[in-house]
């Protein structure tokens, strides 16, 4: 699945990926089947639309001048419009003038979007990470440990609590290649803080809003 990723500096588009991209212009872009626009208030306002068998499918991602978001869905079955995910996407006072907003490709009703303000950004290069969830971090985790024509991929986890391996279950073992592949399932226990390094991507689970104050 394609993202088209566009960058936002002073109010305005300056950059994209270029994904499946049609135009280009400071305050609009179509690209990945999304028309993004920036609105003479600050606001971006971005749409996906397409016809399939059952009638249109219509997708929208919205971001106010104060960084709260909302992406919804409209399909034919429904008279409501769905609200997928909405809440505030930067600090206060920070705004949306500068930043990264990513728009998926895909089917209408499984496309996602989302909108990276400049701090944010910088929070995740600082640590070293791929994206935060702000979920409790005691829970189960689902990982996964292969070996795939001789290169072995194993994810693991570090916390400030205390993992547990509960389960090893072979998913895939090929006796011709030697392929194998199996899910780890680990359980994370006393933490404020877990981060799961998959594919050499981490991604911290936490409940603390301040990830500075963390020891990570």
């Amino acid at each position: 699945m394609a993202n088209l990723v566009l960058i936002i500096k002073n109010g305005d588009f300056v950059e994209s990926n270029g994904k499946y991209q049609n135009k280009f212009e400071k305050k609009r872009v179509e690209g990945n089947g999304w028309i993004a626009r920036i609105e003479k208030d600050g606001t971006i306002k971005c749409e996906a639309k397409r016809t399939y068998s059952d009638g249109e499918y219509c997708i929208r991602y919205n971001v106010k001048n104060n960084g709260y978001a909302k992406l919804t869905l409209k399909t034919p079955n429904s008279k409501e419009v769905k609200n997928l995910r909405y809440g505030f996407v930067t600090p206060k006072g920070e705004g949306i003038k500068n930043g990264v907003l990513t728009l998926s490709g895909g089917r209408i009703d499984e496309r996602f979007a989302y909108f990276r303000c400049e701090s944010f950004i910088k929070l995740l290069k600082k640590y070293n990470l791929k994206g935060i969830k702000h979920i409790n971090p005691n829970t189960e985790y689902s990982m996964i440990e292969s070996t795939i024509n001789g290169v072995k991929r194993s994810d693991t986890v570090q916390t400030d609590g205390i993992p547990k391996a509960i389960s090893k279950k072979l998913l895939m073992h090929d006796k011709k290649t030697g392929n194998t592949k199996y899910e780890c399932k680990v359980k994370v226990n006393n933490a404020s803080w877990a981060i799961i390094c998959s594919n050499g991507m981490r991604f911290l689970y936490t409940e603390v809003q301040d990830i500075d104050k963390l020891s990570l």
